[in-house]
């Protein structure tokens, strides 16, 4: 099977020059505040408002995403405001996918917002000697540190202990695990080549949160901060290009999406952080990199990748305030290797998660799906690229999601 790479020296396998069979298309708590509004003024005219108080899809485009605007105004968690007196608002934002979900995040001023800007703040807060008054001096309250590795070594992220090589287990494909191709063999590495983890891992280091999570009952006052901000924000982008995957492996847990949410229970979210800051919104999607299974095992189709996602997202739902699910772009109409990918297989995939996700209440009540699918059937793709769009189209998506981020401000 010879492997046609999406990604310039990657060889990222979500593109496989091989004939493919017809396939089957079975089917610690945080309070929060009402959700802030961040639809910028646009109306909802001969739309039902019993209807629109329930809606919880909708479509995104670069042209029109109004209606994306006004159901996340309505779902999204307010952030986390300040415990004591006044100051800005707080909040965490967190992408995980395959490289499709990591271009957004480098194709436009996420990455900058969320990692590179406030790891460079908390560092120039310590160092600031104004006190309260100065230009850093609203990020005091957290210590982190900076999360960034490449293609290999991603239990260095969580900072696991890793299992011994020879207790290292390779995935099953009849029991629907990744990886399917480069990473097989190469524990702690991914398929993907373009889908480098990259995010802050903090702690506070306010005395007020500890003294009332302590239970004690004189709480130190929490001294008000001048920095002349409304909000702070910070997060990243976690590698999961699965549904299920056996990449990242622990003495606990053999698959990448009970590792991390492992981690974002233990560590991202420990009781301190989650008070101060909420649990992240999180944004996920997977799709790409699952349709290769179909090459590895006959038992595998769309009712086994939804069933694959309803376990992924009951094991991420905890761990989240909100999980966003962004759909699956359209690959390229043309289609002359005959990549497992296909439009149609991609649409019914997409439909089949939305679908799922309606008829769980536990996840519907606290979800948003964002379509995509539609406003990229015509989309220019990368020359030779059956899966990646143009950056232009990465780079909309991610400044429109850093716009939703800093509307908490209005």
């Amino acid at each position: 099977q010879e492997i046609v790479s999406s990604d310039s020296g990657s060889n990222d396998p979500v593109a496989l020059q091989v004939p493919v069979a017809p396939v089957s298309s079975d089917t610690p708590e945080v309070k929060v505040q009402a959700p802030v509004d961040v639809s910028n003024g646009s109306s909802n005219e001969g739309v039902n408002e019993e209807d629109f108080e329930s809606k919880w899809t909708c479509y995104w485009s670069i042209e029109a995403h109004d209606e994306c605007n006004q159901v996340l105004a309505r779902r999204l968690p307010q952030p986390i405001q300040p415990m004591q007196g006044e100051g800005p608002t707080k909040q965490r934002w967190l992408f995980f996918g395959d490289s499709t979900m990591k271009r957004p995040f480098q194709k436009s001023n996420l990455n900058r917002y969320l990692v590179e800007e406030p790891f460079i703040f908390q560092n120039e807060a310590r160092k600031d000697e104004s006190g309260n008054d100065g230009k850093f001096a609203c990020w005091t309250d957290i210590d982190c540190t900076e999360r960034h590795v490449d293609r290999c070594d991603h239990d260095t992220v969580f900072e696991m202990e890793r299992v011994p090589e020879a207790e290292y287990q390779s995935p099953v494909w009849d029991s629907f695990e990744g990886p399917t191709n480069w990473a097989v063999g190469k524990p702690y590495c991914s398929d993907c080549g373009g889908c480098d983890p990259h995010f802050l891992h903090c702690v506070s280091t306010t005395a007020a949160a500890k003294s009332q999570i302590d239970g004690d009952s004189e709480q130190p006052q929490q001294e008000q901060k001048n920095c002349n901000l409304n909000s702070l924000a910070y997060g990243g982008f976690m590698k999961i290009e699965f549904a299920k995957d056996v990449e990242v492996q622990s003495s606990l847990y053999k698959t990448t999406q009970e590792n991390t949410a492992h981690y974002l229970r233990e560590h991202f979210n420990s009781p301190q952080m989650a008070m101060e800051w909420g649990k992240p919104i999180c944004v996920i999607g997977t799709g790409f990199h699952d349709m290769i299974l179909l090459l590895k095992t006959d038992n595998f189709n769309q009712g086994r990748f939804v069933e694959n996602v309803n376990w992924y997202l009951m094991i991420m739902k905890d761990e989240c305030s909100h999980i966003i699910w962004l759909s699956n772009t359209a690959p390229s109409r043309e289609n002359p290797r005959n990549w497992p990918q296909t439009m149609e297989l991609t649409k019914a995939w997409n439909d089949g998660v939305r679908d799922m996700i309606e008829l769980i209440p536990d996840l519907k009540e606290m979800m948003t799906y964002i379509d995509v699918y539609e406003a990229t059937v015509d989309y220019p793709h990368n020359a030779d690229d059956h899966i990646h769009l143009i950056d232009a189209w990465y780079g909309e998506i991610g400044l429109w999601f850093s716009s939703i981020i800093r509307r908490y401000d209005l």
